[in-house]
């Protein structure tokens, strides 16, 4: 969580414990810095499902067009901005680094850690590039009730996040839109409309995204007085 371990490495990758690397990951980064030799070239790389997972439909919204991971937003553009800074396949130049201080330690959980990092980092200087071809292989399996609670469990950090300069700058992005009543009553509405599709969300029949997006918002992100009791949730089991 220091700059520690990077200063003996001219070119660290960060990455997970449940990543495996691609056997080309390495190459891909060190071929991208080669290209962009300037210090403050970072490099993002793909994460994908391992395919031995047999990943569900919703597990590919969620790694793709979810809260995890939002690569399909973004998968046609070479320069991305903070938000999506992923420190599980990451690369930059340590002595770029070495100038900037390191994640906050006021984050007790891997959560909008990275993001708050990248935005610091962004105003030092830094330029995101993504490299598709830098591939890890993201060894965990998730139920739509398992994001949900992981989600949950993250309200903390979330909470953390808003209170810095870079979470005060992520919702001037996103012009405050989590707080309009009309978008949270539009939400709900279509949450309502899609609950009987709830049992579904762990099958292997792929739905819309927005019941994806519109079922995630009920159970996991709107105002915890508003979601259903526990005993009445339509929230799919994870056993």
């Amino acid at each position: 969580r220091d700059v520690t371990g990077v200063q003996t490495c001219a070119l660290p990758i960060l990455t997970d414990d449940d990543m495996v690397p691609h056997r080309e990951l390495i190459t891909k980064h060190v071929e991208w810095h080669q290209r962009q030799p300037q210090a403050t070239a970072a490099v993002l790389g793909r994460v994908q499902w391992a395919p031995e997972l047999g990943p569900t439909p919703f597990m590919q919204w969620y790694g793709n067009f979810g809260p995890l991971f939002a690569y399909g937003v973004f998968e046609r553009q070479r320069r991305i901005d903070f938000r999506y800074m992923y420190s599980c396949n990451l690369s930059f130049k340590s002595e770029f680094i070495k100038s900037v201080r390191t994640f906050d330690e006021r984050f007790k959980m891997a959560a909008y850690e990275d993001m708050e990092l990248g935005f610091r980092l962004t105003q030092a200087g830094m330029q995101l590039f993504y490299e598709p071809r830098a591939v890890t292989f993201h060894h965990q399996h998730f139920t739509f009730a398992e994001a949900c609670r992981k989600t949950r469990k993250a309200e903390e950090a979330r909470r953390t996040f808003l209170e810095t300069e870079a979470g005060r700058y992520f919702l001037k992005l996103h012009g405050g839109r989590d707080s309009r009543r009309g978008l949270r009553l539009a939400r709900a509405l279509a949450a309502h409309l899609f609950r009987p599709l709830a049992n579904r969300l762990d099958s292997n029949l792929p739905l819309p995204r927005i019941v994806y997006r519109s079922l995630f918002w009920y159970y996991a992100v709107r105002p915890q007085s508003q979601r259903p009791a526990r005993n009445q949730t339509l929230e799919p089991s994870s056993t």
